[in-house]
């Protein structure tokens, strides 16, 4: 009986983290042009374009702003039909129609379900396939420029702390601080370091400031399994023009960084433009980030090991001068994977969030080719 019961709990956990076609409900309205009767068929039509719309947009405006942009640039393009044969939208319930006779205009009621994963593998076909682009123009080539990609992989591991008896003769003034997570957006990247506590030591007139410093442990294994995650899901896309960041020698002096907290000096992001141009002139776009894991935890139903995985990066461009510059950040992703061991619920974790990272990823750069 235990066992059936575990085996259920994991059918749920995998399902509960497939991504699931999402409830939607939108209005929209159209003029009725009709001087005598009701409104026709084309005009309930265009009020049910409308409320779909609606539906997907209010939807996508709480997760990804790139493909929400990517969405509302289709324009008059977009054809709610379309998007039903597709299985991108489904209709749950018969759409309702409310005629105002006096303002001549129609509202319609819509309600279904949106597979996000599909509308997004849709939107980035129409820019790197044969697809007709929203302005009628030839549709984006991206498979033609390559992407490096450099993820830091690491778990947290201590916390190095002062001495508070160092300057037992120094006046010393110490407060705690709040634990600070800044979460990532289209705007910024997201950032985890937590700083425990800072000391003020005043001696001879000069004030030295003294932090607890959060030590990050480096997980090779773990950033090769996210590197052929990405790699997988590109090729599976049709976009195989990524680099492994990996593969270069500034790779090691970032991860040092990140190892260290969240700040990287200049001097690497240049040497790191520096090998990119150097291996090739088709990479324009470079991948930074980091790929966290919590401590890990256990499962209350299953009793297994529980460690969520969080990814966050930025997406950057080189500049006039050769330098790099940021262009967009990643939606931060996070998935919670579970095994019997810590590896494996790394792994797992890995393997739920990679698709939707490189998803991601590819979303961006078409909106970055898009506006260059």
């Amino acid at each position: 009986m235990k066992k059936l019961l575990l085996l259920l709990s994991l059918l749920l956990a995998l399902n509960a983290s497939a991504a699931a076609p999402i409830p939607i409900k939108g209005q929209g309205t159209a003029t009725n042009t009709a001087i005598i009767g009701g409104a026709s068929r084309d005009v309930k039509w265009m009020a049910r374009q409308d409320a779909a719309r609606n539906a997907i947009e209010s939807e996508l405006s709480k997760g990804s702003e790139a493909l929400r942009q990517q969405f509302r640039q289709l324009g008059d393009k977009f054809n709610i039909e379309d998007f039903e044969k597709k299985r991108i939208v489904k209709e749950r319930l018969k759409t309702v129609f409310e005629e105002d006779k006096r303002d001549k205009t129609v509202t319609a009621f819509f309600s279904g379900t949106l597979d996000v994963s599909a509308l997004r593998d849709e939107m980035n076909s129409m820019a790197s396939t044969g697809g007709a682009t929203t302005d009628g123009a030839a549709p984006m080539a991206l498979s033609k420029d390559k992407v490096a990609v450099f993820f830091t992989a690491r778990l947290n591991a201590a916390a190095e702390k002062f001495d508070d008896n160092v300057n037992k003769t120094s006046k010393a003034q110490s407060n705690k601080e709040a634990e600070a997570s800044q979460k990532a957006t289209d705007d910024g990247v997201a950032t985890s370091e937590t700083t425990l506590r800072q000391s003020k030591v005043v001696s001879g007139g000069s004030t030295i400031v003294r932090r607890d410093k959060q030590i990050y442990e480096l997980d090779g294994p773990m950033r090769e399994h996210l590197a052929a995650g990405l790699l997988d899901r590109a090729s599976s896309k049709g976009f195989n023009r990524i680099v492994d960041g990996a593969t270069m020698e500034s790779s090691t002096e970032l991860d040092a960084a990140f190892g260290g907290g969240n700040v990287v000096p200049p001097k690497i992001y240049k040497k790191i433009a520096t090998e990119v141009r150097e291996r090739s002139a088709k990479i324009k776009n470079i991948i930074i980030g980091t790929l966290d894991f919590s401590a890990p935890g256990k499962d209350a139903v299953t009793g297994q090991v529980k460690i969520l995985a969080s990814l966050s990066g930025k997406v950057y461009a080189f500049d006039e001068d050769g330098e790099l510059e940021v262009v967009a950040a990643l939606k931060p992703i996070s998935k919670y994977g579970m095994a019997g061991t810590e590896e494996d619920a790394r792994k797992s974790g890995v393997d739920l969030l990679s698709e939707e990272a490189m998803d991601e990823i590819i979303t961006k750069l078409n909106n970055k080719k898009k506006n260059d």
